[in-house]
């Protein structure tokens, strides 16, 4: 073997003389008309002499190699490297033979072989372009695993035969029809699983297939199961071809019983099913079925290859594409109703069905629900003769509207079908709705409930009450509504309230000038009584005086009440606002032996309210609540949010309320207490009213009230 150091030291002169060698031209034509790629490599991997051929394969013009010695190509540039060919340098191997991927567009296979000049080791190649045959094995390899896949997975059994009959391939879904294992199957004629009065049957029709026809049908023969009974199939053969030419059959095979059924099932379905293709941008129906076929007396031949437009026009065709267009090209399904055929009421279903994420087809059902319409006809009637309006909201569009909330809002039925929900709000009110309905739809809260206002028709406002909530239809969410117009009712009590207010502040301006004339007065007594020294005319005066300041603070109350409410809302931290008034209250309830006890339940939350406003409603109502317990106790006041819903509760222990007159809390100078004038209660509700909140009161009789103010959220998310 020789030493590498020694013929490293003298390469290049070798190399050089090896090229200058005047007896090589008789090889030259030989090398230059090679039909393969030839090339000659130093020790040192460059190529030194390659062949138009090897240029050609490789893409590069013969003068990119100069002569002579150090060219620009190495073997590098063929992915080969010189450990791979040391084994041919140092003589362990006589020849090297390789298949390389130099790109993505070009595969070689090359041989290599060694020969000495001077003892110095050159490297002949021999490259070869087998690009196609590859791609070819890569083709070949991915069919192969599709078909292998595509065997194995088959929910149907599938036995390949060579040209004999003998099986040499079975899927799963043989074994778990016919109870063999594969090992029992494989190599054995299918006539052995076949009783004896059918194998002609079929050696017929396997040699009918041998003789080049496409497929045939066996429609029933008998197989023996492992277990011993027999089981009624229909198969199918398909030839197996290897490079062109037959070498066997693949044998699918199903229960008869199971095919006979589902062709019984769909030919007597109570209805229609259909199949249809968009062709040139028209549906264009492709195959019927159905006990309607047959009922109706409809003729396949007369109903294939039509277009939608043949059986609907006008807006109704319109209509009906729309939901083939929303199967087809949102692949969705979808559902709709109408009718057709004699005025036969349908619910038609359209499926998509999908190929490598296209829509190929899409197949319908006709389902006959006259019967169930003639109900659903009742619950119609019931629903528009409704005094309150209803609405279903699905989509991004409306499915249906009562005739309540077709007169509230002075809309036709179709107009207002056209209109998108929040249409129906006056703008200010659109983006609450609006983040109301996406927390519904997200599934934050299943209902909410406010009080809003409504745009009608001729741009008016009218006044409603709103729920909202939530159902899937179609495993789809949808919206249920249910609208109130209170205009009239809120009419009447805006009217209550400003006689009300009226008389208050014309009573308050009547008062209050005597008023303060008697509080001059008594304070002239007292101090001329203080000068003579009389104590108990002054426990008189004191008494007087108390009085007249009861007299002030209900005039105050008159006059507050007859001010209009200027609301400025604001972003506060409701936890300090609360924290505020019961710190402010705190020494008024210790007089009366009362503890005020504060439980917060929930994070820091922030809202949007007038600050004084809000703190005047807690101070009104955690003092009805003091001077609800003459003999002291514990108040409790807590801040929580449950399932999404804002509440300031405020808790005693006083002597309760019971339910008659718990009904009328609220009302203008309806009170409880012996000296209340009923106009604190009310002025809560109109604040908390100005702030989209409102109040719940419970109570039982000698146990307590407890107080449940809701309010909305910073974004103003009315939670209920």
């Amino acid at each position: 073997m020789l030493d590498k150091k020694a013929f490293l030291s003298k390469q290049e002169d070798v190399v050089q003389k090896f090229l200058t060698r005047s007896d090589l031209s008789i090889y030259k034509h030989l090398f230059e008309t090679s039909p393969h790629g030839l090339a000659i490599v130093s020790p040192s991997g460059s190529c030194i002499k390659v062949n138009h051929k090897f240029c050609a394969i490789l893409g590069y013009p013969e003068q990119n190699f100069p002569d002579p010695i150090e060219s620009s190509f190495h073997i590098k540039d063929l992915k080969l490297n010189k450990h791979e060919l040391e084994p041919l340098i140092y003589g362990k191997i006589d020849t090297y033979k390789v298949e390389k991927n130099v790109n993505s567009l070009l595969w070689i296979s090359i041989d290599a072989s060694i020969f000495l000049y001077e003892e110095v080791p050159f490297i002949s190649l021999s490259i070869e372009n087998i690009t196609s045959r590859k791609l070819n094995e890569v083709k070949i390899k991915e069919e192969l695993q599709f078909f292998k896949s595509f065997q194995i997975y088959n929910n149907l059994p599938i036995i390949s035969c060579d040209l004999e009959g003998h099986i040499v391939f079975t899927n799963t879904a043989v074994g778990i029809k016919l109870g063999y294992r594969k090992e029992e199957l494989l190599n054995q004629p299918l006539t052995n699983f076949t009783i004896q009065q059918n194998i002609n049957d079929y050696i017929k029709k396997h040699k009918v297939i041998l003789d080049g026809e496409i497929y045939t049908h066996v429609k029933e023969i008998d197989i023996i199961c492992k277990n011993g009974q027999t089981l009624s199939i229909e198969m199918k053969f398909l030839p197996i071809y290897v490079d062109d030419k037959l070498a066997g059959s693949h044998v699918i095979f199903w229960e008869a019983s199971e095919y006979r059924s589902a062709l019984n099932l769909i030919h007597h379905y109570n209805g229609l099913i259909f199949k249809c293709k968009k062709i040139d941008g028209e549906f264009i129906y492709t195959t019927f079925a159905g006990s309607i076929m047959k009922r109706e007396k409809l003729e396949l031949k007369n109903l294939v290859g039509k277009k939608i437009s043949d059986f609907f026009n006008g807006s109704e065709l319109k209509r009906v594409e729309k939901y083939y267009s929303q199967a087809w090209e949102e692949q969705k399904i979808v559902s709709f109703e109408g009718i057709y055929l004699k005025n036969t009421y349908f619910l038609v279903t359209l499926k998509p069905v999908l190929k490598n994420g296209d829509t190929i087809e899409v197949v319908g059902t006709y389902t006959e629900i006259t019967n169930l319409d003639h109900s659903r006809i009742r619950y119609q009637s019931l629903l528009n003769n409704s005094i309150v309006g209803i609405f279903l909201y699905q989509d991004g569009e409306f499915s249906f509207v009562n005739a309540r909330l077709c007169e509230m809002y002075g809309y036709s039925h179709n107009e207002l079908l056209e209109k998108n929900i929040l249409d129906l709000f006056v703008t200010e009110e659109r983006n609450v709705i609006q983040r109301n309905l996406q927390k519904l739809m997200d599934g934050y809260i299943n209902k909410f409930e406010m009080k809003c206002k409504g745009l009608h028709k001729k741009n008016t406002i009218i006044s409603l009450k709103l729920q909202f909530s939530l159902m899937e239809f179609q495993d789809k969410p949808m919206i249920i509504g249910i609208i109130d117009d209170v205009t009239e009712t809120k009419l009447q009590k805006t009217t209550k309230q400003s006689i009300v207010s009226q008389l208050a502040a014309g009573f308050a301006h009547e008062i209050r000038n005597p008023l303060t004339t008697l509080k001059g007065f008594v304070r002239i007594m007292e101090l001329n009584m203080k000068n003579k020294n009389c104590p108990d005319t002054l426990k008189h005066i004191d008494i007087m005086k108390s009085e007249l300041e009861h007299i002030h603070v209900i005039t105050n109350k008159f006059l507050s009440l007859a001010k209009p409410q200027v609301v400025e809302l604001e972003k506060h931290d409701l936890h300090k606002i609360v924290k505020d008034v019961i710190s402010s209250m705190k020494k008024d309830a210790g007089k009366h032996n009362i503890q005020i006890h504060l439980k917060i339940k929930t994070k820091l939350m922030y809202i949007r309210c007038d600050e004084k406003l809000l703190k005047k409603c807690f101070r009104n109502i955690i003092g009805n609540s003091i001077d609800a317990m003459p003999n002291g106790g514990n108040i409790v006041v807590k801040i929580k949010s449950i399932c999404n819903k804002l509440i300031v509760c405020v808790q005693d222990e006083g002597n309760g309320i019971s339910s008659e007159r718990l009904a009328k809390l609220g009302e203008p100078f309806y009170t409880t207490k012996e000296k209340g004038t009923g106009l604190g209660l009310m002025m809560c509700y109109k604040i908390l009213e100005a702030h989209h909140g409102k109040i719940h009161i419970s109570s039982r009789i000698n146990e307590g009230t407890t107080v449940e103010i809701y309010l909305p959220d910073l974004e103003g998310v009315y939670l209920n």
